[in-house]
């Protein structure tokens, strides 16, 4: 295409204009830096607002970052930097929020992993992405996790895991007896030479929780690093930046604003 006709095509007579509702700006400018930022302000703006609510188990916007923090300090203190890649291998859990932020916060890109992967299929992410961490169910990492850090050939030096229990308030007595009767998954643990373990309940309640780590984070640094399904080909790592997401997230709160209150909860299917 030349440069006349390049005047002359749709995308300079900006068409798609034409079919904007009235209250849709042409364009938008970007009001943070990053998504930490964002949600940094949200937690300043509604601190007492719902955060996240399962199964009885709920936290405030400013309970949660609390966690965030304590996750966001770990993985600093544990030597993993900025932009390096961590791994979340979690089904719809709170803690998936937690290490999705906490990574955002401690400058580093997330990779959301399906929990359904296979041993291979993880080995392969893991070793694509370069992730240096990954943070799974103490299940998923008895049933298919190990087995693929076994090989020794990734970059992961951290293990994260968790329990849907961890979230619960339950007593140990009960926990213990939900996991027997098998209504709770339960995993072990077995470790790995060269590999550290943690615990996800241990993390949120030992390390600091009053601040985030003091990282610059930009809008273009890399936020995530998310997978293709793989239905041509090896599933392929999708960069998104910082700035990919706000914008996306501006438009959509653009476009629903009239029917939007903020504060309120919006349940979206």
């Amino acid at each position: 295409m030349n440069s006349k006709d390049a005047k002359n095509s749709p995308y300079s007579e900006k068409i798609w204009l034409k079919s904007y509702d009235a209250h849709v700006k042409p364009k938008i400018d970007l009001e943070y830096y990053s998504v930490a930022e964002m949600m940094k302000r949200t937690v300043n703006k509604y601190p007492n607002s719902l955060c996240y609510d399962f199964q009885g188990s709920c936290a405030t916007f400013k309970e949660a970052e609390k966690y965030i923090n304590s996750f966001a300090n770990f993985l600093v203190e544990n030597g993993v930097k900025k932009g390096e890649r961590v791994v979340i291998n979690l089904p719809n859990l709170p803690q998936f929020i937690v290490a999705l932020f906490g990574t955002f916060y401690a400058g580093c890109a997330a990779s959301g992993m399906n929990f359904l992967l296979q041993p291979n299929e993880i080995r392969y992410q893991l070793k694509d992405s370069g992730a240096v961490a990954i943070i799974t169910l103490d299940s998923f990492y008895e049933e298919k996790v190990r087995e693929a850090l076994q090989t020794g050939d990734t970059d992961v030096k951290i293990v994260i895991t968790t329990n849907v229990a961890d979230i619960l308030d339950l007593e140990p007595a009960m926990k213990e007896q939900l996991i027997k009767i098998g209504k709770i998954p339960y995993g072990k643990v077995e470790p790995i030479k060269n590999i550290k373990y943690f615990d996800y309940k241990d993390i949120v309640e030992k390390y600091p929780n009053d601040k985030s780590p003091n990282v610059e984070i930009g809008p273009e640094d890399v936020l995530l690093l998310q997978y293709t399904g793989g239905t041509t080909g090896p599933p392929k790592g999708a960069i998104l930046t910082h700035r990919n997401l706000i914008y996306l997230m501006q438009i959509v709160y653009h476009w629903y604003e009239p029917g939007a209150n903020p504060g309120e909860d919006i349940y979206m299917s």
